[in-house]
């Protein structure tokens, strides 16, 4: 089993021979104990899932191609055409992915499709939310997280502060934790990802080719980037208005719009 760390909490991920190896992001920093319990418990396999239904269906997410379904206490979601490939139970900690072994070959990417959607509910239930905003760490260390919908301007606003001198913390997907009454932001150490038409703005960076949907990643290791900072203000572009750190005790209920739903949003960030 290999351990991971990411937003103070251990991740232990297992796996068959036969599934191919992986990559994570770099925001998964490597733990050197691990015999000690993990908080997540990840487990690919090479097989099928036969599950019995789930009565209580509070939970309808989608992802690209999966759909979840289920409660607060157990998530699976299913793939068109695959059909179960992910049973999570989040207050557990626990997460089983299983695919055949073609399958597995074809997956491009194991993180975003697969572990990814398993991992948001389990972080959930341990108080770390994922929020659709770009953050960085200013040059005083003030952590500033840039939040709102597709288009508001996030990922240009969090590139024209490290053009200044910031370091990028997050692009597009900001982990909060909150800690008695502060918080912290925590990336996973991806590259900034943007159509071509705001790479325009920044002609010194040469990001990747496009992708599907016609947007190029920069290197992670062409900007300066910190894997977490404490947060001191909240900027909302779509509305207009930003949030400090005086209203941190309100925050959490003012961003739930922005967050990706990991099926407890009921209860989201009051733990």
């Amino acid at each position: 089993m290999i351990v991971r760390r990411f937003a103070g909490i251990r991740i232990g991920i297992e796996k068959d021979d036969r599934v191919n190896d992986f990559g994570l992001p770099q925001g998964f920093r490597v733990e050197q104990d691990t015999d000690s319990p993990v908080d997540i418990r990840f487990t690919l396999r090479v097989g099928k899932l036969d599950l019995p239904s789930i009565r209580e269906k509070a939970v309808d997410m989608r992802r690209g191609s999966l759909h979840a379904e289920g409660n607060r206490d157990r998530i699976v979601w299913s793939h068109s055409e695959l059909g179960t490939v992910i049973d999570s139970r989040p207050r557990e900690g626990s997460v089983l992915v299983a695919l055949s072994g073609k399958d597995w070959e074809k997956t491009d990417s194991v993180f975003d499709h697969l572990i990814l959607p398993g991992i948001l509910p389990p972080l959930a239930a341990r108080g770390i939310r994922a929020i659709h905003a770009s953050s960085v760490q200013l040059q005083n260390g003030q952590g500033v997280m840039i939040a709102g919908p597709s288009g508001c301007g996030k990922t240009t606003a969090a590139l024209m502060l490290v053009a200044n001198g910031a370091k990028l913390v997050a692009d597009d997907l900001t982990f909060i934790r909150r800690d008695e009454e502060s918080f912290s932001i925590h990336g996973m150490g991806e590259g900034p990802r943007a159509v071509q038409q705001v790479w325009n703005n920044f002609s010194h960076w040469q990001p990747g080719k496009p992708d599907l949907v016609g947007k190029r990643r920069l290197h992670p290791n062409a900007i300066a980037w910190v894997p977490e900072s404490r947060l001191y203000r909240v900027l909302l572009p779509s509305e207009h208005r930003s949030m400090t750190e005086s209203v941190h005790a309100w925050m959490l209920t003012e961003l739930i719009g922005y967050s990706y739903h990991a099926g407890d949003q009921d209860a989201a960030l009051h733990q």
